[in-house]
Formats: structure tokens, sequence, C-alpha cells
């Protein structure tokens, strides 16, 4: 998805553009969501700039709606994207904890303990990352130590749990699930 002009603001092909005709929007955003067959929800990565446009956030959630997904973080302090699935009957949510917003392994301790207490406080935070390196490795190491009070589920089965009048979609139905059992 577009983002804000910066720097590190990249244009690939079959980015979604806020100046796009609705048609060649739909078309390039359902183009992408059939290639990958099992997808449950979709990213707004890099939509710093789109997640704040209505009409491109409209044509975004009728597809996101007709297709049984759901919409999970935000790019910008500002989007409409969440308010405009909620307003939709889209299940939705948004992010609790970006885990390497920083990528140091100290950084990534710190966020996850902070992960940690917000599950604790509030039951279900969201927790978003990069497939790093650093990241991951960390993650591995971890997840497979999850204190006995926290469950891993999918942020997936989490927006759903908010919506219970709407069916959870089959590649979502396996969780929650612990790591301890593995």
């Amino acid at each position: 998805m577009e983002a804000l002009p910066s720097r590190w603001a990249l244009r690939e092909s079959g980015t979604l553009l806020a100046s796009m005709q609705a048609h060649t929007f739909t078309r390039t955003f359902e183009a992408a969501l059939d290639r990958l067959p099992n997808v449950s929800g979709v990213s707004n990565h890099t939509g710093s700039l789109l997640t704040s446009d209505p009409t491109a956030m409209h044509r975004l959630m009728a597809v996101i709606k007709a297709r049984n997904l759901y919409p999970d973080n935000r790019t910008t302090p500002a989007p409409v994207a969440l308010d405009m699935a909620i307003e939709a009957g889209i299940p939705a949510s948004k992010r609790d904890v970006f885990l390497d917003n920083e990528i140091s392994l100290e950084a990534i301790h710190r966020a996850f303990g902070q992960a940690l207490s917000v599950a604790r406080k509030q039951g279900k935070p969201i927790v978003i990352a990069h497939p790093y390196e650093q990241t991951v490795r960390y993650l591995e190491h971890v997840l497979c130590a999850l204190p006995d009070d926290i469950t891993l589920v999918s942020a997936g089965y989490l927006a759903y749990s908010s919506y219970p009048e709407t069916p959870v979609p089959q590649q979502l139905a396996a969780f929650p699930h612990t790591v301890h059992d593995q």
C-alpha cells in the first residue's frame, strides 16, 4: 500500500495507490489476493498514505468484506482503515506492540516484556514484527518458553473474537493454541 513520501518509501509493482481509478485499484488488490489462496487477513505494510485516504479505504474494505478477510494494523497515528472496517462490520483490530520497531535484542526483549504486560492487563495484545533475523531468532527462543498464563493466538483470531456474529474463516479456526504443546 502507498506510503507517505519519504526517503524510505518504495513503490513496487502492484502497490495500491490512492490515485488509482476504482476498477484498477480493485483489480490490483484482487490479483494480489489471488496469488495467496490461503490468506486470512491483510496488513497495510507501508500504507501510511493509503490508510489515511477514505476513498481508498472504502474500496479496500469492499474487497476485504467480500473475501471474508480482516485488516490488521496501522502505520500512521491517524488511519481511517480501522474505523471504516468497524463501520462496515469487518472484524478488525489494531496492534498494541510493535516488537522490532528498534532492531536490537535489548529493544526486542523490552517490547516482548511490554506485550506480556499488556496480555496480563488487557488480555488480548496484538503484537507485530518484521521477519528480521534477530527478531525470528528471539521469537524462536521465547515462544518455546512462554509463561503458563500466556496463550498464543493469531491476530485474525483476536479480530474475529470481537465479532461473535461473524463466522471465523476455516484458516483461523484452528486457533488458539499454545506453543507448550510442541
